[in-house]
């Protein structure tokens, strides 16, 4: 029995992924740049059709994300407007609760409402984001709003100058703005 342990315990072989040469890494880079609005698929795509055959390398869409979000030009583009970037550990959404959070309002939002075109989507995320923000309370931060906290307002004990009715997509967002 005690063979037989050590024999599959010798057939398992671990394979680590061996670390993409450095011009790789430039290369997405500079797809995401020439193609600002394609998203990780896309790059990979690009990246995999043109360098396949051609260099015998290929990438996913994974560690194209990756390497946008860690390059050096995009951590410098935050530190010069003065954010901080924070990472998570791969595949522990939970760890980045409140863009999944975020994310889930939206999908649920979305499913629910007819988008005709890109421009209307456009104008449409800028009021979801409104609403999301600016209107929707929220039970983890006691029935406040995320701007009412970032602000530090308390609207609890500061009585608003005025109050807006809000609704958009059809009645799907809706809510009182408060202004302070």
């Amino acid at each position: 029995m005690a063979t037989h342990t050590k024999a599959r315990r010798a057939k398992k072989i671990f394979y680590r992924r061996q670390p993409k040469p450095e011009w790789v890494r430039k290369e997405v880079i500079r797809l995401k740049a020439l193609m600002p609005e394609a998203g990780c698929r896309a790059i990979a795509n690009t990246f995999n059709r043109r360098f396949a055959q051609s260099k015998t390398m290929t990438v996913s869409k994974t560690f194209v994300n990756e390497t946008v979000f860690t390059s050096w030009l995009f951590k410098f583009s935050l530190w010069l407007i003065g954010i901080r970037h924070q990472l998570i550990e791969k595949s522990c959404p939970w760890q980045n609760g409140k863009i999944e959070r975020f994310f889930g309002t939206l999908k649920e939002k979305l499913d629910q409402w007819q988008v005709g075109s890109r421009e209307q989507l456009n104008g449409a995320l800028v009021q979801f984001r409104f609403w999301y923000n600016h209107i929707r309370p929220h039970q983890n931060l006691y029935g406040k709003t995320p701007a009412e906290v970032w602000s530090g307002i308390d609207v609890f004990t500061k009585k608003p100058k005025k109050e807006y009715w809000f609704e958009a997509w059809d009645g799907l967002l809706t809510g009182f703005y408060l202004k302070l």
